[in-house]
């Protein structure tokens, strides 16, 4: 009513002194017999905003003694976790309550407009049992609403405190032989092994003066009678261990127990005997040989270092054992520069579905051939791409080491001067598979999980939020841990761009994901996910799998697709998420080339798989273009071209 009056003062005027507080509807004239009252101050004020009343002579309390009702306006509240609310009433100074329903003035009651507040408490969360190297926390709930904790005692719940719920840290416990040089005790000689003090699973170091020691290996004079090309380096990948601060992954096998497995590194120009050495860290893996009368278990040893180098600088390195006195040829590269933004013009690598085969007719030398192909234009150095993107499905059949030693040994040259951030495929997990085959291939910065069947991660590159998921863990959607960890990196990105790349595919024109007999999976994870990456906006999907070569339009939360303004070949601000598939990186013999029925609407391009085919992409300050490419037709070719353009 206040806003047709320019202050209190006029609606004073026009209405109190014309003696009704409303504009009179029957309802009023009603409830009250016909009579009125003007309307009164309330607590010597009045209160036009939020408090008005209106008044009805009406008998109140014993006796026949007539009571003239003054209602005051209580105010809607709503209501908290620790006060109850109300919807809008009037009520009268002895305890009468009216409400306006429908156009009526009815009776109520305080019941009736109350509205109940409270905590509204979690399912338990379980207790995190303490550790040497963090406090542990009990078990308890939390409110979904306010945030607060709480511990049940018998029916009843408890307010706490975040430090009421910490339980102390635990000792140290030393029992793990870790073979760092952070433990190293001694060298080994001519007549020792080298002897390492046992650590913690936390990490530290026994200081004690009494600390137990252990030994490993051989003496140097042991070492000289060894097969030493049981130590020659093998499965070699160079990876983006954190590349926010610079620190690169270094993984490579060998056929046996490590005697000093070191990576020798020094900047261009400088490398020599002189050099720092980095000691690598190593663990037993298991695997098998390919054999046609029945598969062999193996053994063999998985050997990691992790080195901060210096940003935007060229090196070369070497990894092998120092004892042994086997390397690598020497390879030269540049590390990340720290000022790369997504204001500036920089390149990555997508690849998917290499699927290498490290045998030719049970044993032969053989494999990565077309994957070949495609790395040789990829790490050309007129290119300029960073760091290779892998969707999964590195080699054909993981548990054959062979398959990873003779595809990686094959391309040697390229792995070497070119970090690869790979995530799981179906043929590193769940296809013909060993254990832990991406884990054991690669190296990089994951958050605690289970890695039996692949592993899930993110990094930051050149303004761009990459996320890496693992859509083999389970066999149906995300699990629900690795679901709250996307959900967490999605909401806490400051990056320009965002990219999510998964194995299998959520939007393809391909078989698994358009054929009904083979879809459920990608209907799944649109059911789980869409709706999500629309939410936080992610710029695009890298999807495999299939072996397709297509793009969506961008898609939104409903799973429809939104129609896109296209400018100079970029797609301006679209309204949506896109999905891309950019075929196999490797041979096609076993390839998919034909397009399934689907629905076109929501692709903007779609065409059959082409080996050895890849795509690049260019961030370029507002817009990020992409190049899809082949490297296996008569002097290569580009398939597609399409980018996509943001205001900030």
């Amino acid at each position: 009513m206040l806003r047709k009056y320019g202050n209190v003062s006029s609606f004073v005027k026009k209405r109190i002194f014309k003696g009704y507080p409303f504009s009179r509807p029957k309802d009023e004239k009603t409830l009250n017999g016909g009579n009125m009252k003007r309307l009164k101050p309330v607590g010597g004020l009045i209160l036009a905003a939020s408090v008005l009343c209106c008044s009805f002579a009406t008998a109140c309390g014993k006796g026949a003694v007539p009571h003239t009702h003054e209602y005051a306006v209580v105010a809607a509240k709503p209501a908290t976790c620790e006060t109850d609310g109300n919807t809008e009433y009037y009520k009268c100074s002895c305890g009468d309550i009216v409400v306006k329903s429908g156009g009526e003035w009815v009776k109520s009651s305080l019941k009736e407009v109350t509205l109940v507040g409270g905590h509204r408490y979690s399912t338990e969360l379980a207790e995190v049992e303490a550790t040497c190297a963090e406090n542990g926390v009990k078990a308890h709930y939390e409110c979904e609403n306010c945030g607060e904790l709480f511990v049940k005692e018998g029916n009843a719940y408890k307010k706490v405190k975040t430090e009421d719920l910490a339980t102390a840290k635990k000792n140290h416990v030393f029992d793990r032989e870790k073979i760092a040089d952070k433990y190293l005790l001694s060298e080994a000689t001519d007549t020792t092994a080298q002897t390492f003090t046992y650590s913690c699973v936390c990490g530290a170091k026994n200081e004690s003066a009494e600390a137990a020691t252990f030994t490993v290996g051989k003496t140097l004079a042991g070492y000289e009678t060894e097969d030493k090309s049981l130590y020659d380096p093998s499965s070699f990948t160079l990876s983006l261990y954190d590349a926010e601060n610079c620190v690169y992954g270094f993984t490579w096998a060998v056929k046996t127990l490590p005697a000093r497995p070191i990576v020798k590194i020094a900047k261009k120009g400088s490398l020599s005997d002189d050099s720092i050495e980095f000691r690598a860290c190593y663990e037993k893996a298991n695997s098998y040989a390919h054999s046609s009368i029945g598969n062999a278990a193996i053994e063999y040893y998985v050997c990691k270092a992790e080195i901060a180098l210096e940003a935007n600088t060229e090196y070369e390195y070497v990894v092998g054992d120092r004892y042994i006195g086997r390397f690598t040829e020497s390879v030269r590269m540049k590390t990340a520069d720290p000022e790369l933004t997504a204001a500036t013009n920089w390149r990555f690598a997508h690849v998917s579905d290499s699927q290498a085969e490290g045998n030719v007719k049970d044993g032969g030398i053989g494999t990565g051939a077309a994957y070949g192909e495609a790395l040789k234009c990829i790490a050309n150095d007129r290119t300029n791409n960073k760091f290779i993107l892998h969707t999964g499905d590195v080699v054909e059949y993981s548990m054959y080491e062979s398959y990873w030693a003779n595809m990686l040994g094959e391309n040697f040259g390229y792995f070497a001067k070119m970090p690869v951030m790979a995530l799981s495929g179906n043929h590193e997990t769940t296809y013909k598979n060993g254990s832990n085959e991406t884990y054991k291939h690669f190296n990089y910065k994951i958050p605690s999980q289970n890695t039996e069947r692949g592993f899930y991660y993110s990094f930051s590159y050149g303004g761009v939020k990459f996320i890496m998921l693992n859509t083999n863990e389970t066999d149906n959607k995300l699990s629900a841990a690795q679901y709250a960890w996307l959900e967490n990196e999605l909401r806490n990105k400051t990056e320009k761009w965002t990219i999510v790349s998964m194995h299998n595919p959520m939007y393809s024109v391909g078989k698994w994901g358009s054929d009904p007999e083979k879809n459920s999976l990608t209907l799944a994870y649109q059911s789980q996910l869409k709706g999500l990456f629309a939410e936080y906006k992610v710029d695009l999907v890298l999807q495999g799998h299939d072996h397709m070569v297509s793009r969506t339009y961008p898609i939104k939360a409903d799973g429809s697709a939104a129609a896109e303004t296209v400018e100079n070949g970029y797609i301006v601000n679209p309204d949506g998420v896109i999905y891309v598939m950019n075929g196999p990186a490797g041979d096609q013999e076993k390839g998919r080339t034909s397009i399934y029925p689907h629905d076109e609407s929501l692709y903007a391009y779609a065409e059959g798989s082409s080996a050895s085919s890849w795509a690049e992409f260019e961030v370029n300050g507002d817009g990020i273009k992409v190049y899809v490419k082949t490297a296996n037709l008569s002097g290569g070719k580009i398939l597609h071209t399409w980018g996509i353009k943001k205001s900030a």
